[in-house]
């Protein structure tokens, strides 16, 4: 089964950080599907040195927590 999970974020102040633990949160509500991986991908961001064109993708097999585990 395949599930997605989308946050966009225009004009709304928040963090990296907040925006991860928001899609973490997505993903871990879809669960229950089965998941053989979970991976995000978010764009640079605009806080203070953090790459402004590029987006990050972060992936890993088996369930959402051990996603989690590695971005923390």
């Amino acid at each position: 089964m395949c599930g997605i999970f989308a946050y966009l974020n225009f004009l709304t102040p928040k963090t990296r950080s907040e925006i991860i633990d928001i899609l973490i949160q997505g993903l871990q509500r879809m669960e229950y599907r089965g998941y053989d991986s979970a991976g995000i991908a978010i764009d640079g961001g605009n806080e203070p040195n953090a790459p402004h064109d590029d987006i990050v993708l972060l992936r890993k097999a088996g369930k959402v927590s051990v996603l989690a585990d590695s971005i923390k």
